[in-house]
This record gives C-alpha cells, structure tokens and sequence, in this order.
C-alpha cells in the first residue's frame, strides 16, 4: 500500500482540474503547489523561494472569497472526495497564472 503523498494527490486532481486552484487538505493545513502557488503568491503579495503555499483550515474561507472574487475557481480535495467551487466571473485561471510566473521570475531574478 502506498504511503499518502500530499503533493501526488496534488497533481492526481490538477489533472482532473488544469484551470482550478488545488487545495489538498493535510493535517491542519490545505496545501497547493507548482502554478497554483505561484498564483497563491501573486494574489496575496508573497514570495517564498518553493514553489508551494499552505493556508491553516480556518482561513480557508476568507482565501476562497478573495480567489473566487478574482475568477478563479477552486477544487478542495481530500485522499478520498474533493469539493467544487466556482467563481460568478470568467474563469481568469489563465492570465493570473502568466502574470504570477512572470512575477515569480522577477523576484526570482532581483534577489539573487
């Protein structure tokens, strides 16, 4: 039997979910990764060297506001079930994911 991997069942339901932000629910956490962390970046003006982003379950609600009122839609998800959530705007998955790569490499670039 496989050991549970936060970051494989990441990429399991970023396959189901390409224009999703992926929260995986871990302990007291939810945790995102890769393109999804760098747009967790961008929105909330933070920079972190690795590229993934942990919310504490509590703040989840506030989070999923701003994301939703941003147009992106967000898939919860356990190792058994996730939970959709759909933004009222035009899915803005892609042009926050440009944006925030190309933020990304800037303060990569500044503060080496």
């Amino acid at each position: 039997m496989r050991k549970y991997s936060v970051i494989r069942n990441y990429k399991k339901f970023k396959k189901e979910y390409p224009h999703f932000i992926i929260f995986i629910t871990c302990k007291d956490y939810y945790y995102t990764f890769d393109a999804d962390a760098k747009i967790m970046m961008y929105i909330f003006n933070v920079h972190r060297e690795d590229v993934s982003f942990r919310i504490e379950k509590n703040k989840f609600t506030y989070v999923l506001k701003v994301l939703l009122s941003n147009g992106l839609n967000v898939v919860l998800a356990g190792w058994k079930n996730s939970r959709e959530y759909y933004s009222e705007k035009p899915n803005d998955y892609l042009k926050l994911k440009r944006k925030s790569k190309e933020q990304y490499h800037e303060r990569q670039i500044y503060t080496s």
